[in-house]
Formats: structure tokens, sequence, C-alpha cells
């Protein structure tokens, strides 16, 4: 409180620049900043700032007791999802059926301050160091006796702009009105090019399998032009996906964004990183790791459920992939799918734990799962067009609306700090 009091007066930024650059000056190993416990001083503004945060933690706890419920029932009530990360709208809707009446502003300064990795979300381990009660014994266990079967309780999301809907935003760009966007295409192309990733060759699998990544390359006439890569290409054949018999009635297709308006790449930029954002992180849902071809499938987290990650990447290491491999899909344009899922291959004769691939919907992209049983996923989707300008949607432009919005107020908040 001491050192906020007396920095109060400078701009958060100006304290990380200073801190960066003094920093700078030492040759030991760099660790992050955002890992140690001063982050907290480049993301409060002043001590009055902290106050208010805490009171309305306290606030929170007090209305947790209320209910007899503990820290951990109210992760897993607010995770919508059940993928173990708070989005701005799980906490909005949350807090709400606490009964406490905040706005958008104040969700995300509460994310902002809990999530020390200043990712836009929130883990368990966050949420409970924020608001534990300081004064409590800190060997005590994490959850105070809850109501009845409460672990299957989910609470309905508010929606709101996510901060991973601005994550990628450049903090000087201005704020993309609905109108420029109206223009945007949305549509698919036959995919031509593919790298190969892996493949049975060289393995004790009885039946083929090859995974190949689609070329995203425009070429050199379109130059507003970004081709999206939404997950590997799984063919049950050692054949490029062009030449395929499985492929070859419906090649397989990617999606591409283009404006046929302003023809500006920077709007197709932001409207790429709205709809079509990267994944938060990646989760391994079956490997086979003692062939001499090793194999790790991984299945995408969407920044929140407003998203969905269609298909999977496949890696010969263990080691996560670059969120930048693949990206997720906003739920706006997609419907879900009437097609059964369709198993193309399973690991049989190749020993280790038994996995599958199947094709789950009409994109035909990498679905890889530990066994070789029917996939028991809620529900996958498929596109709701084959063309779409984005005029033509209304949930579409009301996403646009809020992201307006919401940049809006942040460049006023700015605007208001600097005063």
């Amino acid at each position: 409180n001491l050192l906020l009091r007396v920095l109060q007066s400078t701009d958060c930024q100006k304290r990380l620049d200073f801190f960066t650059q003094v920093r700078a000056c030492r040759r030991r190993q760099q660790n992050s900043i955002e890992s140690q416990a001063i982050s907290r001083l480049f993301t409060t503004p002043d001590e009055f700032y902290l106050l208010n945060q805490r009171a309305l933690y306290s606030q929170i706890r007090e209305r947790l007791e209320e209910r007899g419920l503990g820290i951990r029932d109210a992760f897993i009530a607010f995770d919508y999802n059940n993928d173990a990360i708070l989005t701005c709208s799980e906490l909005y809707g949350g807090l709400e059926w606490l009964g406490l009446r905040l706005t958008p502003e104040d969700i995300y300064s509460m994310v902002q301050d809990m999530n020390t990795s200043q990712k836009g979300t929130i883990l368990y381990k966050e949420f409970k160091a924020a608001l534990k009660d300081p004064y409590a014994d800190e060997n005590a266990p994490d959850r105070i006796a809850a109501v009845g079967v409460f672990d299957k309780v989910r609470i309905e999301p508010k929606q709101i702009v996510e901060l991973t809907d601005l994550e990628d935003v450049p903090e000087d760009s201005e704020p993309l009105p609905p109108d420029a966007v109206k223009k945007i295409k949305l549509k698919f192309q036959v995919a031509k090019k593919f790298t190969a990733v892996w493949d049975t060759t060289k393995t004790r699998s009885q039946k083929p399998l090859s995974i190949w990544k689609p070329s995203m390359d425009t070429g050199v006439f379109k130059k507003n032009c970004v081709r999206l890569c939404l997950g590997h290409v799984a063919v049950d054949e050692l054949k490029d996906p062009t030449k395929a018999k499985r492929l070859k009635k419906l090649p397989f297709e990617i999606i591409e964004v283009s404006d046929t308006g302003s023809g500006h790449k920077a709007v197709v930029d932001q409207v790429v990183q709205a709809l079509f954002p990267y994944p938060l992180r990646f989760h391994l849902v079956w490997s086979q790791s003692r062939s001499k071809k090793p194999m790790y499938i991984w299945n995408a987290v969407p920044p929140s459920n407003k998203y969905v990650a269609m298909g999977m990447v496949l890696t010969d290491t263990e080691d996560p992939p670059d969120r930048d491999c693949m990206r997720c899909v906003c739920i706006h344009l997609l419907k879900p799918t009437e097609a059964a899922p369709v198993k193309i291959w399973d690991d049989a004769g190749g020993g280790g734990r038994p996995g599958s691939v199947w094709y789950v919907s009409g994109a035909r992209l990498l679905y890889g799962q530990k066994g070789t049983n029917e996939p028991q996923r809620k529900r996958f989707y498929d596109f709701s067009f084959s063309r779409l300008i984005l005029e033509e949607s209304p949930e579409v432009m009301k996403l646009f609306e809020q992201m307006y919005q919401t940049r809006m107020r942040q460049l006023e908040q700015e605007e208001s700090r600097q005063e």
C-alpha cells in the first residue's frame, strides 16, 4: 500500500516500462514478470483501487457463506462448460446469480486483478487466492459444506465481450465500428496443397492413417484475404488428401475471409481475431509414445464458451503445439451437425492404450480419442453457411457492436486516467 501511495500519480504502463528497462541491465536470467508478486504494481493504479477490490471480494465471500458454499463450489458452478477456466461471461453470470449487480467494467477489472498471467481468464488457484479469507487458517480445506448435489449445478453465463477477444488488437488501434465489417465475406475454398504431419508407415498399425496440414497460402493476387487452419486433416490412406478416395468426391475445403468493402487488411485481421481466435492452450487427449513414430493428439481449449474447436492437431513430440497452429470458431457461425460420427482408424495391433480417429462433422477434420467407442462429446458442429456476408448475420453484427462499445469504454478509461 505504501509503494502504491508513492506511485499513484504514475501511469501503470510507465511503471512497467521503467521496471523492464532497469531489469534489462542485469545479466542473470529474466523470469516472467507476471509470475512475480510485483506484477500487481503494474496493474493496480492506486491504494483506493485495491481497497475497492478487497471490499468486493469480501462481499462475494459473504454471499457464498449465506448460501453455504465454498470457493471450490462457486468455481465449479460458474464454470459452465466445465473446462477448468472462468471467462468474463461465466464470472458475470455467477456473480449475478449471487445477487451482485455489477457492470462489465467491474468484471473486466476483477478478471485482470485475479488473473496473474494476464490471459483474460481465471484459473481455480487464482480464484481461490483472490477470494480466500485473509484471516482464515491457510491449511483449512478448500471446500466448505455445500448444498447437496451442487456439483451438478451449472449457472448460465451472462454474455459480454471477452478480454481474450481483444488481446491481439493493438492498444493504439482505432475502435472497429460495426459498419466497417458489414461487407466482410466468409466462404470456402478447396485446399490444393497439404504438408504431411504423420502416418502409420513403419508402425505396427494394422490400418493405414495419415495426418496432413492444409496450406494457407492465398496466392499473390489476394492481398486482403486470409485463409484459416481449423485443425489437421485425417485420411484413412497414405495418399495426399487431394488423391484420397474418401476425399475425391467431396474435396477438403478451408475457410477464407476477405473484404469486399473497404479493402483494408487491418479490418480483415480484426474480424479474424473476433470470429476465429487462437485457442488459450492445448490439452493432450491421446498419445502413442512407445512406437518408433510417436504421436500425440491435442484438443484446443477455446478462449470462451462462445467459441468451438472444430478439429484437433497432431504432433510427434510431447511438447504442446504453438497456439497459432489452428483457430477456434465463433458459435454464431455454426449449427449442430446432423451426421453420425464415422470411425476411420483405430490402433489395433499398435500396442499400448487403445485409441481411435473419427470424422465427427462434415468438415472431416482430425478428431482423436482414447478407446474405440463412439465419441461421447455432447455436440459436434458444422458451418451454418457455404458463403456469408457478415451483415446477413444479426448475431455476428451484435458481437461486433459489443466489441466496439467495449473498446470505446477502454479508450475513455485510458483518457480519464491520463487526465
